[in-house]
């Protein structure tokens, strides 16, 4: 499949004719600023919000809690779930986490595996492992053909499993996806049970 092709920006395009006011080249950046830290306030205040919900959601006895890999915008950013997962870890004692679930096709599948497990752990056995194939905007953010999308998708997630399973160091290659000595062992007892 062809790879797609990138942006570019170039010095033609002026913000200025897009419809925003004149405004010099400091006082651009003062708003640019002020905007950003507006959208740093909000980001913020999301997560916040939400670690303590989730926090609350164990406190009433739910079954579990999930998390889910999302781009682009400050009321729900997620861009690793597996980040948000770790935070959960010291928050959520009793309920299960599910990680609903990382959008492999633009991941490292060993990298993964290797944070699923390790999260596993941490929490004695109380992950929940989802996968997603993602949307095609992050696709083309990250210079992946959204064409390969299923295949990426299920290349990354047999390497996972058998990342998984496997006692002795590995290597693997197919088209989207190669790695060698692989090994994943001791970080999740269940995992590798099943």
């Amino acid at each position: 499949a062809a790879p797609v092709p990138a942006v570019e920006l170039t010095d033609e395009f002026d913000f200025l004719d897009a419809g925003l006011p004149q405004l010099s080249e400091s006082e651009t950046v003062l708003m640019v600023v002020a905007k950003v830290g507006e959208w740093l306030g909000a980001a913020q205040q999301s997560l916040n919000q939400s670690l303590k919900q989730f926090g609350m959601a164990d406190e009433l006895g739910f079954d579990w809690v999930s998390v889910a890999e999302h781009h682009y915008a400050p009321f729900s950013l997620t861009p690793n779930p597996m980040l948000i997962a770790g935070a959960l870890t010291q928050i959520v004692k009793r309920a299960k986490i599910a990680l609903l679930g990382a959008s492999i096709p633009i991941l490292n599948p060993v990298r993964v595996a290797e944070e699923y497990a390790m999260l596993d752990t941490i929490t004695g056995g109380r992950i929940i492992a989802g996968m997603f194939r993602g949307t095609p905007n992050e696709y083309v953010t990250y210079n992946i053909n959204p064409a390969e999308s299923r295949e990426r998708f299920a290349e990354a997630m047999a390497l996972i499993k058998t990342a998984w399973t496997q006692t002795e160091p590995f290597g693997w290659q197919v088209s989207c996806v190669r790695s060698e000595n692989v090994t994943v062992v001791g970080l999740s007892v269940r995992f590798q049970a099943t």
